[in-house]
């Protein structure tokens, strides 16, 4: 499992970039309820899951890579769930 605190700053990220929950929903194969749960840190997703919507946000935003890189990798300063 990756951690709930990296997931939902990450989360959070994504959002601070306008990239849509129902978007993250569909890559991951969830509802958007759970992307919620995801973000508020009460829940957390297993590192292949974690890995796999990293690499459908690179292709889908390759101009971004680099800051998906390290978002996915530790929370952002400034943004809820970030530590």
């Amino acid at each position: 499992m990756v951690s709930s605190t990296i997931v939902a700053s990450f989360l959070e990220f994504l959002r601070s970039i306008n990239i849509r929950q129902r978007d993250v929903a569909r890559m991951l194969g969830c509802s958007e309820a759970q992307v919620s749960r995801l973000r508020s840190g009460d829940r957390s997703l297993p590192l292949e899951d974690f890995r796999g919507l990293l690499r459908r946000l690179c292709r889908e935003h390759p101009t971004q890579r680099a800051q998906l890189a390290e978002a996915a990798v530790t929370p952002v300063p400034g943004l809820r769930g970030a530590q």
